[in-house]
């Protein structure tokens, strides 16, 4: 009887756990890089060819289209979120995918793209090869070439001593334009500063989500967790975490920022460029100066010259006058009427 009781009791709590209601699964996110469309190449390289794409009357790219249209609103960032996930979906993608997510992804490009071309800017990149610099630039941001397009010629107004593209092979543009040009990109304040917290949600999103899939991995296979405890005295080691607080982010925002080249500063640039323009102005106009001068000199000359030639033209005529009305009033003879008229002889006939 007691076995019997215990068999009953056994099975009770058996049938107990087994009809209790599953735990709701978490929601998850769906991984850019790993969600491969029909083509076989990711989301994330879809959406960067979202926004390089060009329509309209004005030709805009979808990314000048993000950048100027509202936040908020039926024709803002939600309606072009919804277009870009549609045109995952038509790619193959997943369609599990929300469309608030879309614009931490795309300020999680804005950011790899601006580190890179910071890179391709700086004295330590200089140093290296085509080779070496052109890995290093695709290695912070894969693709550098096509967000190029948009992003660096979109904001790019470049002066006439200046490149008008920023490929690889190009010549490097100058600090002031460099800077005018991220500023361009980043956009507001605001903006950039929820570049790098949704870019870090973002990645932390994606983290999670390959934490998930290992810890199920684990459960289905039945292998035992790193954390069991393993030295045999009934207690679990949980992993060492480092806990990323504000003042250690501070801390490796500013090492980073010491690390990497500052470019020359503006108002130095500025008030260097603005002392050649004067400069070139002043000769400019000291040349055009002596010109006008000896051209008002020559004028003076042919002038002086002219005024000459009518006086010496009017004494040769009142001479001419006299010899006539000596040699034909007065009946003198041609040297007589001349010793008269000697006095108004013009001087090159003396």
């Amino acid at each position: 009887m007691p076995n019997n009781a215990a068999n009953k009791s056994k099975g009770k709590r058996r049938s107990t756990s087994q009809g209790a209601p599953p735990a709701p699964k978490q929601t998850r996110t769906v991984n850019w890089s790993k969600d491969v469309g029909t083509d076989g190449n990711s989301a994330e390289y879809h959406l960067v060819q979202w926004l390089i794409m060009r329509s309209g009357p004005t030709m805009r790219s979808n990314f000048e289209c993000w950048k100027t249209l509202p936040k908020s609103g039926n024709r803002g960032h939600p309606n072009l979120h919804k277009a870009a996930i549609q045109y995952l979906v038509e790619k193959g993608c997943s369609s599990e995918r929300k469309p608030d997510t879309v614009k931490p992804k795309i300020l999680s490009l804005k950011k790899r793209y601006i580190e890179a071309l910071q890179f391709k800017n700086s004295t330590g990149a200089g140093r290296l090869d085509g080779e070496e610099q052109d890995s290093g630039i695709l290695k912070m941001c894969q693709y550098f070439d096509d967000l190029n397009e948009v992003l660096f010629h979109q904001a790019a107004s470049m002066p006439k001593n200046g490149a008008d593209t920023l490929s690889m092979g190009d010549a490097d543009p100058s600090s002031v334009q460099l800077d005018l040009i991220m500023q361009n990109i980043i956009g507001k304040d605001d903006e950039a500063e929820g570049t790098k917290e949704e870019d870090g949600k973002d990645e932390d999103e994606e983290d999670e989500e390959d934490k998930d899939d290992k810890d199920e991995e684990d459960k289905d296979d039945g292998e035992e967790d790193d954390n069991d405890d393993d030295d045999g005295d009934g207690e679990e080691r949980p992993p060492i975490a480092v806990i990323a607080t504000p003042a250690r982010r501070s801390v490796a925002g500013c090492h980073k920022a010491l690390t990497l080249p500052r470019p020359l500063s503006v108002s130095i640039t500025l008030l260097k460029i603005a002392k050649e323009h004067a400069q070139r102005r002043h000769d400019e106009v000291i040349q055009l100066e002596t010109k006008k001068m000896e051209a008002e000199k020559e004028r003076v000359k042919g002038k002086k010259k002219k005024a000459e030639q009518e006086v010496l033209a009017s004494k040769l005529e009142m001479w001419h006058k006299h010899m006539s009305f000596n040699m034909e009033r007065q009946g003198m003879s041609y040297e007589a009427a001349a010793a008269d008229a000697s006095a108004m002889m013009p001087s090159f006939m003396s």
